[in-house]
């Protein structure tokens, strides 16, 4: 079985676990959810890390941030060190979020309260 592509992946419906290569993997649940995943060697043990939700990661952000944990795990580091890296804090989200809904309220007064 060659590697996923965008459409093959979007077809896929059938519960399991469905391999692209190197250790990245579609996980369709029996309930429909849909979710990659690699499976690696870190510290001679075998992992899996969740990668997101198919509706939010498509399969090319999947497969950088695949290599790039294979990449650390092989340099004898932590994977989870990259997802902690791609990971927004409370502090960036909630910014995010006010400076996105500012336009939207009555006034900069009532703004600068939220």
């Amino acid at each position: 079985m060659g590697k996923l592509t965008h459409k093959g992946a979007q077809a896929i419906n059938k519960p399991g676990m469905h391999g692209d290569g190197d250790g990245l993997w579609l996980k369709v649940s029996p309930a429909g959810g849909r979710s990659w995943v690699l499976r690696i060697a870190v510290f001679g043990k075998r992992r899996e890390y969740g990668l997101g939700s198919t509706k939010w990661v498509s399969l090319a952000d999947a497969r950088e941030t695949a290599r790039e944990m294979r990449k650390v795990a092989r340099q004898g580091g932590n994977p989870e060190t990259v997802r902690a890296r791609q990971t927004l804090s409370f502090r960036d989200a909630a910014q995010r979020v006010h400076s996105a809904q500012l336009p939207t309220w009555k006034n900069q007064k009532h703004g600068e309260l939220w």
